[in-house]
């Protein structure tokens, strides 16, 4: 919440407070995600090797990979549905229906374009994610953060490690809040890029 309020102040020099809470309610899941990022690189320690770096590279960062699009496709939504929480819950619970307008339903049947679960998925969410966003998320991922997680895995505790990590995600999220925002690219989502 607070880095999103940072970013608002800085673009808008003002703060939507139902911007702030959507990012609010989100908070604690993301936290726990951080927790079970970290789980999974103990997790590689334990089955495969033992390594700061097996660790970080097979654990939290391959699997920040699959998690960054749903922060991406979050804030997509939220702004969609003037960051209601619970028409995002509500979007979630659909993601596999088909949401297309009449008219956009008239189009994809002149061009005959068949309708499936697996476009409306495509539709519903990974036409959400942002292009930029994504790019900046893999890059950083797999540098930066890749940097940071093997110094974690290496001179910190286990039991310190979320805690640690907590710190440099808010700083995560607000880059990626940033990078995600849709204004590097007038927002094409990753399957709409040319």
């Amino acid at each position: 919440m607070g880095s999103d309020a940072i970013i608002q102040h800085k673009d808008n020099k003002k703060i939507n407070l139902k911007q702030s809470l959507f990012k609010m309610f989100l908070a604690p899941i993301y936290a726990e995600t951080i927790n079970g990022l970290m789980w999974t690189g103990d997790m590689v320690g334990k089955y495969l090797w033992d390594n700061p770096v097996a660790k970080a590279v097979l654990g939290p960062n391959l699997f920040a990979n699959l998690t960054n699009p749903i922060v991406l496709a979050n804030e997509q939504i939220g702004k969609e549905n003037k960051y209601s929480f619970p028409k995002l819950i509500k979007h979630y619970a659909t993601i596999l229906e088909d949401k297309r307008t009449e008219k956009e339903k008239k189009e994809d049947n002149e061009k005959n374009i068949k309708n499936n679960i697996f476009k409306n998925f495509k539709r519903n969410f990974v036409d959400k994610v942002d292009n930029y966003g994504y790019k900046q998320t893999v890059k950083h991922t797999l540098t930066s953060w890749n940097i940071f997680q093997i110094i974690n895995y290496y001179a910190v505790p286990q039991h310190l490690r979320t805690i640690v990590t907590i710190g440099p995600g808010a700083i995560w999220s607000y880059l990626s809040t940033s990078w995600g925002q849709g204004r590097h690219n007038q927002g094409k989502s990753i399957t709409k890029q040319k």
